[in-house]
């Protein structure tokens, strides 16, 4: 009988053969990660693009927005929550700043004077209020075939994978 064997079954039986000496037991789960990511990404490029902005651009608007709608947030803040190098940062909030979307100041003498702090635009905060009803459709969607539970429980597993201890192998 024929067994119609998915992709990620195939790589992980390909290497048990070829390195019967490795433990693979985590391949299954991080391809599935990996897989389920690039799925992620590419219905969020997807929904985005009429808006005109890219996932990284909706994480940076997305960060200052949930904050308030007037909130202000430092670079530092966006630079921890938003993956992306500080090189990017900077190039992205040049952009975000010559399009309109954001306001950047340097912190004052009452704050931290080596810090900036990023605010939406009327235009930015239009779009980034916009963008977050699609953003969420597509989450929905993403996830219908969970139950609640399944939902909560994997969001909970996810979580305690994230620790950095894992870094040091």
């Amino acid at each position: 009988m024929w067994v119609t064997m998915d992709l990620i079954d195939e790589i992980v039986s390909d290497w048990k053969a070829q390195r019967p000496d490795i433990d693979c037991s985590g391949k299954a789960l991080v391809c599935s990660l990996l897989r389920g990511y690039s799925t992620v990404i590419t219905a969020l490029e997807h929904s985005l693009k009429p808006l005109g902005i890219t996932p990284n651009v909706f994480s940076i608007l997305v960060t200052i927005r949930r904050k308030g709608e007037h909130a202000e947030v430092t670079v530092k803040t966006i630079m921890q929550e938003v993956l992306v190098t500080s090189g990017g940062m900077s190039n992205m909030i040049s952009r975000l700043i010559e399009t309109g979307l954001i306001k950047k100041r340097k912190g004052n003498e009452a704050e931290d004077t080596r810090s900036a702090f990023i605010t939406l635009t009327p235009k930015g905060l239009k779009l980034v209020n916009k963008a977050m009803e699609i953003q969420a459709a597509c989450e929905r969607k993403l996830t219908a075939k969970l139950t609640s539970s399944e939902k909560m429980n994997l969001t909970n597993l996810l979580k305690k994978m994230q620790h950095e201890d894992h870094f040091d192998v």
